[in-house]
């Protein structure tokens, strides 16, 4: 299973965090993750990850689309968040609102 808490700091150090190579591959480690489970909101949130991985591989990188990805990306994990076992239900959202805070009007403020 990928790493919340790696995942939620390079997403917090925001494309000075990792690669291009290095979110594609957790990105689809994500997506392999999500496989195994069947609710459609985990079936939505697999597919916005390949577009988002399609999408930061592209020459160029279309950055528009990327921030609505990742917003949509992060609105969706915070509803799978809320119908998540306890355990993994908080990880879950934490995720979900890094995501979001990452594509935020202040967020380049705070890097």
């Amino acid at each position: 299973m990928p790493h919340f808490a790696a995942t939620i700091h390079n997403i917090a150090a925001g494309v000075n965090g990792f690669t291009i190579q290095a979110a594609a591959k957790s990105i689809e480690a994500w997506e392999h993750h999500l496989a195994g489970h069947e609710s459609g909101t985990s079936k939505t949130i697999i597919r916005d990850l390949v577009e988002l991985r399609q999408q930061i591989t592209a020459e160029p990188i279309d950055t528009h689309a990327v921030k609505r990805l990742v917003a949509k990306l992060g609105q969706e994990t915070v509803v799978l968040a809320a119908r998540a076992e306890p355990a993994v239900a908080q990880k879950i959202r934490h995720l979900g609102q890094a995501l979001i805070a990452a594509v935020s009007p202040t967020a380049a403020l705070r890097k």
